[in-house]
């Protein structure tokens, strides 16, 4: 009976870590590409903005603070992603690993007959 209460036991805990760490790995995949993306939308702001100061003879400053404002942009727009996404993952993994911890004590709790 008590192999049958362990076992239960341990089921039940993998079914829970399971539901726990389901999306832990978007979650990590959109923290790790968000800076990236932006920055992606920095060096095509950049590209833009001194590709239309290159046309004319004269480049104003107004055309290059543009493309720049908007580089700008995305770059935060970015990090405004990626650094709540990096701390979620991070409670939420740090949630999953105490859950592990508390049920491997649990675990050891229930006595054991190898027959």
């Amino acid at each position: 009976m008590e192999r049958g209460m362990a076992a239960a036991g341990e089921r039940a805990a993998a079914v829970i870590h399971l539901q726990m760490s389901r999306g832990l790995t978007s979650l990590a995949t959109i923290a790790s590409v968000a800076p990236f993306v932006g920055l992606f939308g920095t060096v095509l702001g950049m590209i833009n903005s001194f590709r239309g100061s290159c046309g004319s003879q004269s480049a104003e400053l107004a055309m290059v603070t543009q493309g720049i404002s908007e580089s700008l942009a995305t770059t935060a727009l970015g990090l405004l992603v990626a650094i709540p996404a990096v701390w979620f993952y991070c409670y939420l993994h740090a949630q999953l690993d105490a859950f592990d911890s508390e049920m491997a004590g649990w675990n050891s709790l229930v006595p054991r007959r190898d027959s």
